[in-house]
């Protein structure tokens, strides 16, 4: 048979898709074994998901951790949403915005069930849709090769009816007092107690009971919030592809002149095809609490938020107490400083007026009387004076008389040191009295 140019120029693109889907899958997987050799990461593996599926729900976990370390910055998750299909397989989604990256999952999937789990597992790469402007979805089917990887939730059944339901819906309000939900045309349909203060003043009052017949023409989502993370529109769609990620919202109006911003997670509700986001207020001290007309009180007394503002609070009294203790160190050892510097002093006062054995012992203290003198048989005493000092005083100028009497009296202290000669304070008292007597003649 004959080989035409378009056929083989389309064996080439076929080839070149294969080597690089084949590429693409080894690097999703070596992407979660980088992961896995880094301690720090491969806690976060092991502690995502009980089954393959929760793990895969909230891969979005790791990818959270990933962008707050400086390992890998700027990365852009996709988004998974799984449903078990049957006993042996389970029906994966994911949305992504990257072009031609529907291997890269396969490559993470098959790693995760490898070395998260020891299992191994087959893909099935199925169609994609292109049904959202912004990002792709992918479809996959994963087979489970071992009964391990079976394994169900240890949750027993619930009702799915909403007249079990046994709370009121003032109830949930107050118990979550930060959520709210929206329809598919992102209208708030119900509030929580702490956020209805936040609302924009000019709307009217949000009934908090599903159903209600009040108008909600001016209670859009866009009136009230705005989306900061993750970067996606704010609508239905949109945040069905990413309701496995952390949302964080900032009101529009503001209380006590600043917004305040919401951490949450949305929640699809089948039963009333609503959206449910629960959240906690973005702060972590009493200022920025109380700054935003906030108060403990408004926070649910099970939200960590609480704990995370008192931990705060408790650290900032200890610091306190740690730079005040480090002011007092500081003064300590200033003072112990000049302790030692008087004590130096008073050591070369008392060797300057006794011989050093016996400063010693007077400044020890331990010693009787008795065993500071000493008795000395032979001794030999020189008295020494300057001939016609009160004539040299009045003659010559002050510092000359001064710099003669350094002059003397290091060569006398040089020639005692070299002699082991002791010399006697007391003269040199007596002749510095002179000297001040004559210069104060002048």
């Amino acid at each position: 048979s004959r080989i035409t140019g378009g056929d083989r120029e389309h064996a080439n693109t076929n080839e070149y898709d294969l080597e690089w889907d084949r590429l693409m899958e080894d690097f999703g997987y070596r992407f979660i074994e980088e992961c896995h050799n880094d301690i720090k990461y491969q806690r976060v593996l092991h502690s995502i998901g009980y089954t393959l599926s929760d793990f895969l729900i909230h891969f979005d976990c790791l990818h959270d951790h990933l962008n707050c370390s400086r390992k890998f910055t700027n990365i852009l998750p996709p988004s998974f949403i799984c449903s078990v299909e049957n006993p042996d397989s389970i029906l994966l989604e994911s949305y992504h915005q990257r072009h031609r990256w529907s291997y890269f999952t396969v490559g993470i999937v098959k790693a995760v069930a490898e070395i998260v789990f020891s299992q191994p597992v087959s893909i099935d790469v199925l169609e994609a849709s292109n049904r959202h402007e912004n990002y792709k979805c992918q479809f996959y089917r994963i087979h489970y090769r071992c009964i391990s990887l079976k394994k169900v939730s240890q949750v027993g059944s619930v009702s799915t009816s909403p007249k079990d339901l046994k709370i009121l819906p003032a109830t949930f309000c107050k118990a979550f007092p930060f959520h709210f939900i929206i329809n598919r045309d992102m209208i708030l349909i119900q509030v929580g107690s702490g956020l209805m203060r936040f609302l924009p003043s000019e709307l009217p009052d949000i009934d908090i009971f599903l159903g209600s017949s009040i108008s909600y023409e001016t209670r859009s989502f866009a009136d009230c919030l705005k989306m900061i993370s993750p970067k996606v529109e704010p609508t239905f769609e949109h945040i069905m592809s990413y309701c496995n990620s952390r949302f964080t919202l900032e009101t529009v109006s503001q209380l006590h002149g600043k917004t305040i911003q919401l951490r949450g997670q949305m929640i699809y509700a089948s039963e009333s095809d609503c959206i449910l986001y629960v959240g906690s207020p973005c702060v972590s001290a009493l200022e920025e609490l109380k700054g935003r007309g906030l108060y403990l009180s408004d926070i649910p007394v099970h939200d960590a938020t609480r704990d995370v503002i008192l931990v705060g609070e408790q650290a900032k009294v200890q610091e306190d107490l740690v730079t005040r203790m480090q002011k007092v160190k500081a003064k300590l050892e200033q003072a112990s400083k000049e302790l030692r510097q008087e004590k130096t002093k008073n050591v070369d006062l008392l060797n300057t007026i006794f011989p050093k054995d016996i400063a010693m012992k007077l400044w020890k203290r331990k010693y009787p009387l008795e065993q500071l003198c000493r008795r000395v048989d032979n001794v030999t005493v020189l008295f020494s004076d300057i001939v016609g000092f009160t004539a040299i005083c009045s003659t010559c100028e002050p510092f000359v008389v001064v710099e003669m009497l350094n002059r003397l009296y290091t060569k006398f202290d040089d020639l005692s040191a070299k002699l082991n000669v002791y010399k006697s304070f007391r003269s040199f008292i007596k002749s510095l009295s002179k000297t001040l007597a004559a210069l104060e003649m002048q």
